[in-house]
């Protein structure tokens, strides 16, 4: 007998929640801290609401499609690790294919919040997806692939200087030294 079509809907949903480690929220904390930060520098103390809600969602999308992107290129690998092998996609719960959808459905969103912005802010948006997509790949090749991810997980704040109205979006700076600063803290929680 097959299980009642509300539980099995819940049941996808939860390893969906999973693949997109929403379970484990502490890398959602670790990329909006550093756009939190930002946020209230670029802001001179009193964020933007408008850019606080964009910024914050945006994080929680982005972290949660990069996990998905993680665990694809991974998807062959993971299962014979015992760390990663409960994931939903290592163990199969979830396949190659409702994980790409989830991905293209998390980055439309993405987009959606990033058209909020202005042209150049979309663009500096564009290039952190591209991070947070080649991350995963790069870390077959490079010994060091920290020093992809802290861009990645930095990104954020050079995007939000520049989508602050005021002092830090006409001063390129601001949004430089709050990359770097983020980048460098990245770096040091991610080793």
């Amino acid at each position: 007998m097959e299980a009642p079509l509300l539980y099995r809907l819940a049941r996808r949903l939860e390893e969906y929640a999973r693949l997109m480690r929403l379970d484990r929220p502490i890398g959602i904390y670790l990329l909006l801290w550093p756009t939190l930060w930002a946020l209230w520098v670029a802001g001179n103390g009193h964020p933007a609401p408008r850019l606080l809600v964009i910024f914050v969602v945006g994080v929680i999308v982005m972290r949660s499609a990069g996990c998905i992107v993680n665990d694809f290129a991974d998807r062959n690998v993971d299962p014979h690790v015992k760390r990663t092998r409960a994931r939903p996609l290592a163990a199969r719960r979830v396949s190659a294919t409702e994980a790409l959808v989830i991905f293209v459905l998390l980055s439309a969103l993405a987009l959606l919040l990033a058209l909020q912005l202005d042209f150049f802010t979309l663009e500096l948006a564009g290039i952190g997806a591209a991070l947070t997509v080649l991350y995963p790949f790069a870390k077959r090749y490079f010994a060091f692939p920290q020093l992809l991810l802290a861009p990645a997980f930095s990104w954020g704040s050079w995007a939000l200087c520049r989508a602050s109205p005021g002092s830090c979006s006409s001063r390129p700076s601001c949004g430089s030294s709050s990359t770097t600063r983020s980048m460098r803290w990245s770096i040091a929680t991610m080793t």
